[in-house]
Formats: C-alpha cells, structure tokens, sequence
C-alpha cells in the first residue's frame, strides 16, 4: 500500500500584507490586527442599505451619513459611499468620508485619522492611514478617500469584508486639536501702472527751526486719500549724527487699523534761497505702512551743515507726496 501523500496547505497572503501607497500619496494601505480606537460600524445587510439610501427623498441618492459619534469634544459621522462617491472618481469603489458635524464658528480642526474595512475571516482589518493631515472647519466640513476599496476586492469572498451580505466599517481619530481661523486679507492693488497713479501732497512749514528744542517734532496730521498721515523730523540730528532724520506715518485710525498700505512717497526739502535756479533736496521711498506702526524714511536725509538753501527767515518748508499702490486689508 502507497504511502498518502499530504497536500500541503498554503497560508493565505493577503494583498495588502505589505503597506501600499495610495496614487495621491495621502493615503498607506495596510492590514492590522487592532481594532480601531474611535468608532465602528457594523451594517447587518449592505443590499437592504443600498435600497434604503435609492429610495431617500434627497437629491443625492448615493451615500449614508452613519450614527454621529464624539470624539475630542466634538461631534463627527462616517459617510459611506456603498458604490463609489463618482463625483469624486470614485466609482465602482467604496468610498468613505470623516464629516465635522457643527463645525466651532471660526475655528480649525487639524486632524489625523484612518479608515477601516473589517475581514471577517481573518479577524483583522484593512487599515487606509492617512498620513497628511487634514483642516475641518465651516467651509470644509468632510475628508476622505474616493477609493477605499475597488468593489471587486470587496466583494470577493475570499477576502473576508463582504460576508453573508454583511460588512464592518470604522474609522479612528489619532488626534484632533483646535486652530483659530486665521484672519483673512485682501489686498485691494491699483489698476494702472505707478507712473500714471494720482499723488497726493502735503506741505509742512515749520517757522524758527533753529529755535527747536526738542529731540524729535511732529506735523499735524494730514488726511491723503481718505488715510491719516504724519511727519516726523529730527531738526537737530539722529542718533547724534550730524544729519536731520525725516519720516512718515501711517496713522491708526478706524479705517486703517491692523492694515497695510504699499506707497511710494517722495519727501522733499523745498529750496528757499534759490528758487528760480536751485533744486529742492529729495528722497524716494517705496515701502510697506503698517497703521499704527513704525515710520519710514530716513536717518539721514539732509545734513545739518547743507540747510543754509533751505532755510528763508528760519523756516523749512518739508513737502511729501504719496501714490498709494496696494492697500492689504485684515
């Protein structure tokens, strides 16, 4: 009598044993042994849901908003797409959608989570990890993967995840933790190029300059185009630098506060001695205003032994002209 010869049995490898990349990157696809941590779903007959999601009275007649669960102090429900979210290039897949439901006014929910589909046979599952994470707030409410699982695989038997009609979902939340919205700017930028941009002036005279005492003088301020402004001049020098330092503000106001203003400005030392042949002193700035915040100019815009031009009877006469470009508001 033969000897029997025993067939040997190979143990089943499943196609996801080893972790694969979804295409865009976002997304691991691997099995695990542990039961997801946050939430599960068992649906006792896939057809008799099918059914049930065709015949809703909503225009979108292809999905199932599951049982809201909390998670972070906040309220969240898988979405289950049983035949592919198409609008998503999902089709002829399961697609599966974490939704922020009540999303906390102006606040972000930065978030990590997977996705799982549950093999029956195995007692293991098919973890989707997502590896970037993900911004829930008032205008996007929902993430998730179009592309779960094709639904072939899924409704392969021998893969364990469609069984007598019946299948697990879950989903697990690794962390979520709040952002304030960030502020949102526009900027409002001129039509036309700079050269052909209206300027507007502002003429400061300033009697007795030698007689000025203190360290630092202020102009009233002036209004150009609609935005209080100032000037600021150093008569005596800078920083115990032989030069008068100039500058111009940006004033806070409640039309400008927490704002920025590009201009270019010209600030110019009117000649006084030799009007008919002598050119007034000049600097050119392009900068940045923020309401409010520090000037700009110059430290040194004109020495102190180059005022006798400058100067009829011991008055100055400082002009500045603005050409507003771009104007950021917060």
């Amino acid at each position: 009598m033969g000897a029997t010869v025993k067939e040997e049995v190979k143990p089943y490898i499943s196609k996801w044993s080893k972790a694969t990349m979804d295409q865009s990157g976002e997304y691991l696809r691997i099995m695990r042994e542990r039961i997801p941590a946050t939430y599960m779903v068992k649906i006792e007959s896939l057809a008799s849901l099918k059914e049930a999601i065709a015949a809703t009275n909503c225009n979108e007649k292809d999905h199932v908003e599951l049982n809201h669960f909390k998670s972070g102090n906040y309220k969240w429900a898988l979405c289950l797409y049983p035949e592919g979210n198409k609008k998503d290039d999902g089709k002829d897949h399961i697609s599966l959608y974490l939704k922020l439901v009540k999303p906390p006014g102006n606040k972000v929910i930065a978030t990590m989570f997977n996705f799982f589909i549950y093999d029956q046979l195995r007692d293991n599952y098919l973890m989707i990890q997502g590896l970037k994470e993900k911004r829930f707030h008032a205008a996007k409410t929902e993430w998730g993967v179009s592309r779960v699982i094709s639904l072939d695989d899924f409704e392969d038997a021998s893969n364990g995840f469609l069984k007598d009609d019946s299948c697990v979902f879950g989903v697990e939340i690794v962390y979520a933790y709040v952002n304030v919205q960030p502020q949102v700017a526009v900027v409002h930028t001129t039509t036309t190029s700079t050269t052909h941009l209206k300027s507007y002036s502002f003429k400061w005279e300033i009697p007795k300059f030698s007689k000025l005492k203190l360290p630092s003088q202020y102009s009233p301020e002036f209004n150009i185009n609609g935005r209080s402004w100032k000037l600021k001049i150093y008569p005596n020098g800078e920083l115990s630098s032989r030069s008068i330092g100039l500058y111009l503000y940006l004033n806070s106001t409640s039309s400008t506060k927490g704002n920025k203003l590009l201009v270019e400005a010209e600030l110019r030392m009117k000649n006084q001695a030799k009007l008919s042949q002598g050119k007034d002193h000049k600097h050119t700035l392009g900068q940045w205003f923020v309401a409010g915040g520090s000037g700009r100019g110059y430290t040194n815009f004109i020495g102190l032994d180059n005022l006798e031009d400058f100067k009829w009877k011991d008055k100055i006469i400082i002009e500045v002209n603005v050409k507003e470009i771009a104007f950021v508001q917060m």
